[in-house]
């Protein structure tokens, strides 16, 4: 049977199942899959393949076997033929995994206005209700007065002048100090995973 120039196939495994192809090749090519699976290459030991593994022999095969030993359905996508298969994609690797592999995670905002009295600090740990901060805005809403940001040991690490925003990501526990005579008026927003 004379080798195909270059097949494209899309195959389920289904949970803890095998597929078999019997496809003629001497190259194997995966473009997409959602899991590590295995497979075996005509009548061979298993071995396991990822997205953008693939393999090209000399002597042709004739058939590939999927594995799926885990807990979900596994779906793949590869090329199989005679010819090679060039593939610019890998150049922007970094970008396609930031871009289409990760998701955000959901966020919830806790924020609300605070008077700190004079000589006074306020403490903001960076969890709330188990959950862990993103991110904090303060805002100091005084005309006149800055506002002193600390860390947990109370060591100076910004200043948030009056009428302006300051911004960290951090859940780290932050302190807010003001070393001033009189109060401050003050907005504090959390960003928190949910």
């Amino acid at each position: 049977m004379k080798t195909p120039l270059l097949s494209f196939k899309a195959i389920t495994i289904p949970t803890g199942k095998t597929v078999q192809q019997n496809i003629t090749g001497q190259l194997f090519f995966c473009t997409e899959c959602n899991a590590r699976f295995e497979m075996a290459i005509n009548d061979g030991e298993r071995i396991p393949m990822e997205l953008g593994l693939g393999f090209r022999f000399d002597d042709p095969f004739n058939k590939l076997t999927f594995y799926n030993d885990t807990a979900a359905d596994i779906t793949v996508e590869y090329y199989v033929g005679a010819n090679d298969i060039l593939d610019s994609r890998l150049n922007t690797l970094l970008e396609r995994q930031i871009l289409v592999g990760q998701r955000i995670p959901p966020t919830r905002i806790v924020a609300g206005d605070v008077t700190i009295a004079a000589s006074a600090t306020l403490t903001y740990i960076g969890t709330n209700a188990g959950d862990q901060r993103k991110q904090i805005v303060i805002t100091n809403r005084d005309d006149t007065y800055d506002l002193t940001v600390q860390d947990s040991g109370a060591s100076a690490i910004a200043t948030v002048f009056a009428r302006t925003a300051w911004t960290i990501e951090t859940n780290a526990t932050i302190k807010l100090y003001n070393a001033n005579a009189s109060a401050l008026a003050i907005n504090v927003c959390e960003i928190y995973y949910d």
